[in-house]
């Protein structure tokens, strides 16, 4: 295994921050009056009361209130449990400018919040022309652009953390939750006859740390989609063979390096479910959807013949949600972000296994969110508090 070891200078510019948020400046206190009770005085156990009936918004602006309330706020559970699309659109203006717009989207009441709208920005905003996402988590996503390379970018907060030069990849993805801010970017490139190459780096590295390992494969392959779940970022590749790089040990292993006939992978997408790794493909004879779980125990796929009350949701990154409460008639339903690249291969919406179509307006709203080709990514949204650049940069 070959190893190059990273730099870490947050201050040079290989790690670009871009803070598109503004401030207001702050009176100095006058020493000789009074000074008002503080809200940061209040019992935490009536904040949490508080916060629990809060929408997004305000769950958002309630961390900035106090550092207490913070922490608080990311023990208190979700207001619920499904994606929300994220829609934008760049384009450069007639003085040299960029100008467009950044949406999110609440997909069962249509509801559209501005992250920016209308906005004009300038010629370091380049990145964002012809920018793709491919991967969100937590409040977070991750573009490409062909010309800068890889940048994170928050609607959330209006903050863009450029990442170290461009590299060689084909599948990437990154880690990031509502516990620590600790982001970690990875990526992984495969050429059949050579190893297997593995980059990572962090917002506020310079550069990117490259690793190389043997591939195993008896058969010419490539990466097809990468997801993290507890400490592992994992990657199929077009025969079904599934392999794990454990980030703390940096060690990479081939959980199976079988290809698995019967099956088409070639547009296949990883899901984490509950602690589940499970692949959504096609048949090989047919172009009907299979949903597939890796059983850890056996090192093998096994083939799931229904959702059980879950929805998934496929984009650049893919999600699986309970079905529950206002989301219970999506019950074993697949919805296709239609934008996303390679969603050609899978419908608007379907049925996996057993269930119903439902004439409600919520539903017809989420059918409507699919099938919009603008709608980019869907976007995990931040309900427990945001993590803002500087929270990643600095996460130990």
């Amino acid at each position: 295994m070959k190893v190059t070891r990273k730099r870490r200078r947050s201050n040079e510019p290989g790690s670009l921050l871009v803070s598109c948020s503004t401030g207001k400046r702050k009176r100095k206190p006058n020493s000789e009056t009074q000074q008002p009770p503080s809200l940061s005085d209040l019992p935490l156990d009536i904040v949490e009361r508080i916060i629990r009936s809060l929408g997004m918004k305000d769950r958002i602006r309630v961390r900035g209130v106090c550092k207490d309330w913070s922490v608080l706020s990311r023990n208190i559970p979700s207001v619920d449990k499904y994606p929300w699309a994220m829609r934008f659109r760049w384009q450069p203006s007639d003085n040299g400018q960029i100008s467009g717009e950044c949406l999110l989207i609440d997909p069962p009441v249509q509801e559209e919040h501005a992250a920016e709208k209308d906005v004009v920005r300038g010629k370091e905003f380049e990145i964002f022309l012809r920018a793709t996402a491919r991967a969100s988590s937590y409040g977070w996503v991750l573009f490409e652009q062909l010309d800068f390379g890889l940048f994170l970018y928050s609607p959330f907060t209006r903050e863009v953390i450029k990442l170290p030069s461009p590299i060689n990849y084909r599948a990437l993805t990154f880690s990031l939750d509502a516990t620590c801010p600790k982001c970690v970017i990875f990526t992984l490139t495969y050429y059949f006859g050579r190893n297997i190459c593995i980059n990572i780096c962090s917002p506020g590295d310079d550069s990117w740390k490259t690793f190389e390992f043997e591939s195993g494969f008896k058969r010419s392959s490539f990466a097809v989609d990468a997801a993290y779940a507890n400490g592992n970022f994992y990657c199929v590749f077009r025969g079904g063979e599934l392999g794990a790089f454990n980030v703390a040990l940096e060690e990479w292993s081939m959980l199976t390096v079988e290809a698995l006939p019967g099956f088409g992978f070639t547009f296949a997408k990883l899901i984490v479910s509950d602690g589940d790794l499970q692949l959504l493909c096609h048949g090989d004879s047919t172009q009907k959807l299979k949903l597939l779980k890796f059983d850890f125990s056996k090192k093998r796929w096994v083939e799931e013949r229904n959702l059980k009350n879950r929805v998934l949701f496929i984009g650049c990154t893919s999600f699986s949600c309970p079905a529950i409460g206002g989301t219970s008639e999506l019950a074993n339903k697949v919805f296709s972000n239609k934008a996303f690249t390679f969603c050609s291969m899978y419908p608007w919406v379907t049925c996996y296994g057993k269930g119903t179509k439902s004439k409600s307006q919520q539903y017809s709203n989420w059918v409507q969110t699919a099938r919009d080709r603008t709608s980019k990514a869907w976007i995990e949204v931040p309900w427990s508090g945001v993590w803002r650049a500087n929270d990643l940069i600095n996460a130990v």
